[in-house]
C-alpha cells in the first residue's frame, strides 16, 4: 500500500511539472547540448531528466556542497530534441549459464554515437517465452476473488507475491502452458480463459528483453475439479518438490 501511495505521488508530481514546463522559460547550454529550468520557477523535485518519449528520474549530487550559502543550483534538466531513432547493430554472447545467456549488445544511440549495452536472455528461447495467469475465483456464494502466489525468490532473497507464471512448455500453446502452470502452482483447473492477452510484461527492460505474456481466467470453485484445491483456502504447499518449488496460495478480495 505504501508503494502504491508512493508511486501515486510521484505520478501527480511528474504531472505538475509537465504542466510547468510548458508555461516556463528555458535556458538553452550550447556545450551540453540541454536545456535549463531555473529552480527557482518550479521548485526541486529530484531532478527529474526528460527524452523524447520517456522520462526517468534520477538524483544529481550538489556540486559544491550541501544546502545554504554556494550550494549548487538545483535544475531541471530536459534534453533537446533529435531526428534521429537508435537501433541495435549487432549481438554477441560473452558467457552463459544452462538457463542464462549474457550478452553485449552494439546499438546506436539517437545522435549517432555507438555503444555497448550488457543484458542477459533465455538461451533457446524467443523473447516471449513465459505466461502470467491471473485467475478470478468465481463461487455462487461469495464475491469474486483473485489468487496470487508467494516463493521465495533467490536472485532477491526474499519470498515474492506473484501471479502465478512459467516458461511455456515444448509444443505448448499459451492457454495449455497457463492450464498447467495454474494447476501446478494453485492446484486449481481452468474453467475459461477470459482474455489471451492482457498485455505482455517486460519486467526489466533494462537487462532483458523477456516478455511475459498475461493471461486472464476465470476458476470454478464449486466445480468437482475444484473442489479440493478450494477447501484448501490458504493452506498447504503447491508446486514441484522435486524442482525445489515450495508454493503458498494467497487469496484476495477481487475488489481490492
Amino acid at each position: 500500500g505504501k508503494a502504491l501511495r508512493k508511486g501515486s505521488e510521484v505520478c501527480e508530481e511528474m504531472a505538475a511539472m509537465l504542466t510547468v514546463l510548458r508555461a516556463v522559460p528555458y535556458a538553452a547550454s550550447s556545450s551540453t547540448g540541454m536545456l535549463f529550468v531555473p529552480p527557482a520557477q518550479i521548485g526541486w523535485h529530484g531532478g527529474m531528466q526528460f527524452s523524447s518519449s520517456v522520462f526517468t528520474p534520477v538524483l544529481r549530487r550538489p556540486v559544491n556542497g550541501g544546502a545554504g550559502k554556494g550550494a549548487a543550483r538545483k535544475s531541471l534538466c530536459v534534453r533537446a530534441e533529435v531526428e534521429g531513432q537508435a537501433k541495435v547493430i549487432g549481438r554477441r554472447k560473452v558467457a552463459g549459464t544452462r538457463w542464462l545467456d549474457l550478452q553485449q549488445i552494439d546499438y546506436e544511440d539517437e545522435s549517432g554515437v555507438k555503444r555497448v549495452w550488457d543484458a542477459v536472455s533465455r538461451p533457446g528461447l524467443p523473447d516471449l517465452c513465459a505466461v502470467a495467469i491471473l485467475p478470478i475465483l468465481k463461487r455462487k456464494s461469495s464475491p469474486d476473488q483473485v489468487m496470487l502466489i508467494s516463493q521465495f525468490r533467490p536472485a532477491v532473497g526474499k519470498y515474492c507475491i506473484e501471479a502465478p507464471a512459467g516458461l511455456l512448455g515444448e509444443g505448448e500453446d499459451l492457454r495449455e502452458t497457463a492450464a498447467r502452470e495454474l494447476l501446478e502452482e494453485t492446484g486449481l483447473t481452468v474453467s475459461r480463459f477470459v482474455s489471451d492477452d492482457a498485455g505482455d510484461l517486460l519486467n526489466d527492460p533494462g537487462i532483458t528483453p523477456t516478455k511475459v505474456k498475461l493471461l486472464l481466467c476465470e476458476v470454478d470453485l464449486d466445480h468437482p475439479d475444484n473442489k479440493e484445491a478450494a477447501e484448501m483456502g490458504h493452506e498447504g504447499v503447491c508446486g514441484l518438490a522435486e524442482e525445489g518449488e515450495y508454493i503458498r496460495r494467497k487469496i484476495v478480495p477481487f475488489a481490492q
